[in-house]
């Protein structure tokens, strides 16, 4: 079964996002449209990390943009490769003023390169298949 991957826009604005639509059995029967949520988020301290989240609620489609298809037995692997992806963004972070927290536009700056990381992996092991109307390269 295919699943669709989705990344999100706000304000004209690409998320560094990557959301994987699901639909799981709930209670009484009924199905309930979850996601994987996969980002790279930053503590106060500047320690950068993958966050890979099951949600009940997706965001409004208005701000989904349908990317990919994945096959249903890949979905774990996606979270392999979005850790994977962290390793070496450890150079750019060290690049940062030492232990003085991330700026935003540096953060930015690894969460742009993470996805696009994540992005061609996907593509090259074959995890993705993207859109016709999607360029293989994050559209920027």
């Amino acid at each position: 079964m295919s699943l669709n991957v989705y990344t999100t826009t706000e304000n004209g604005q690409w998320g560094w996002d990557f959301y994987i639509e699901l639909d799981m059995p709930f209670w009484g029967g009924r199905v309930e449209r979850m996601s994987w949520t996969h980002f790279l988020e930053s503590d106060e301290s500047g320690r950068t990390q993958c966050v890979g989240r099951l949600n009940r609620n997706t965001r409004s489609e208005s701000k989904l943009h349908k990317i990919a298809t994945i096959k249903e037995a890949d979905v774990p692997w996606v979270h392999e490769i979005c850790i994977e992806a962290i390793g070496p963004l450890r150079e750019l972070a060290d690049f940062a003023n030492g232990d003085d927290p991330m700026v935003p536009t540096h953060l930015t700056q690894m969460q742009r390169q993470w996805w696009l990381s994540v992005w061609k992996m996907t593509l090259e092991r074959e995890i993705f298949t993207p859109l016709d109307s999607v360029p293989w390269a994050h559209p920027l």
